[in-house]
This record gives structure tokens, C-alpha cells and sequence, in this order.
């Protein structure tokens, strides 16, 4: 991999992994092995339940900030969310 490419995803993502039991998790074993993206239906799973728990992420989605790219280096400068939406609406 790439030293820029490394760089960046230690930057921007995180790395998870589970270990399961190949006897008492033999049937999610056998079923992920007919899913084609295993983390497209991990994150899917992850969002039906953070709706399901009216789950409030603290920090909005790049769907939501107009300029994701102001908010992300409003956060480098050290400003809370708060702050970020509060000089929103100031405008």
C-alpha cells in the first residue's frame, strides 16, 4: 500500500474485526459466505439499529453539513459541533 494511501486511512478510518466460533457460529459463518459485501451488511444492520434505538449521531453526516469540507476544518481549528452550527445560523 501506498505510504499516502496508508497515511490516510489511519487518519480516516477505523479498523474492526470479531473473531467467531466455527462450531457455536457455524450458521453466521455459512451465511456470510452467501453475502457479497459483508460490511455493506454489517453498517446496514448497525443503521436499521441505531434508528431502532432513535440513536443521535453527535456529529452530522457529510449528507447533512452544506460544506462538509468548512465543517471538517472547523473541527481541526478545535470548534465543538455546537459552535459550527451556531456560526450557521449567525450567516
Amino acid at each position: 500500500m501506498a505510504n499516502t494511501q496508508a497515511k490516510w486511512q489511519r487518519k480516516n478510518t477505523t479498523l474492526l474485526s470479531m473473531r467467531l466460533n466455527n462450531y457455536t457460529d457455524k450458521d453466521i459463518l455459512k451465511f456470510l459466505e452467501t453475502v457479497e459485501s459483508k460490511q455493506g451488511l454489517v453498517k446496514e444492520l448497525l443503521r436499521a439499529e441505531m434508528e431502532r434505538r432513535n440513536f443521535v449521531c453527535p456529529h452530522p453526516s457529510r449528507k447533512e453539513v452544506e460544506d462538509y469540507e468548512e465543517y471538517l476544518d472547523s473541527l481541526e481549528r478545535g470548534k465543538e459541533v455546537g459552535d459550527y452550527e451556531n456560526e450557521e445560523k449567525a450567516e
